[in-house]
């Protein structure tokens, strides 16, 4: 079960504030059925990144999508602030941890804005 040809890919643009978690998660539940098992964790993943978003990138606002690539669910945040080294992340909260946990993989794209992504494989049906 994945994302449906009508709905590929959920985009938004978020103002980087406390909110922006809760927010993010509920956009999230809309296509809760497209999601499938999944459900849960993709909501978690993109509320930790959402949240370290916010917490590290300032003002401004971020890009947020969710989108089906073949057998795995592509999460991605990005924002004006600046980027880190995954072997030495920012803080010291629990947030990147979980999304270790949770995500068969993640990791930052550094050119343009700073892009965290993780991906989540599909179960098979």
């Amino acid at each position: 079960m994945g994302l449906s040809d009508q709905m590929a890919e959920l985009r938004m643009r978020l103002d980087s504030t406390k909110d922006a978690p809760r927010i993010s998660r509920q956009r999230i539940a809309e296509i809760k059925g497209e999601l499938g098992p999944r459900f849960d964790d993709v909501a978690l993943v993109i509320s930790e990144l959402v949240s370290n978003s916010v917490r590290h990138a300032g003002n401004g606002s971020l890009l947020v999508s969710v989108r089906s690539e073949g057998a795995k669910i592509r999460l991605e945040v990005a924002d004006n602030g600046p980027c880190f080294d995954t072997d030495h992340p920012r803080g010291d909260g629990l947030g990147l941890s979980i999304v270790d946990k949770l995500a068969d993989s993640w990791g930052i794209e550094p050119e343009g804005m700073c892009t965290v992504w993780a991906e989540l494989a599909l179960p098979d049906d």
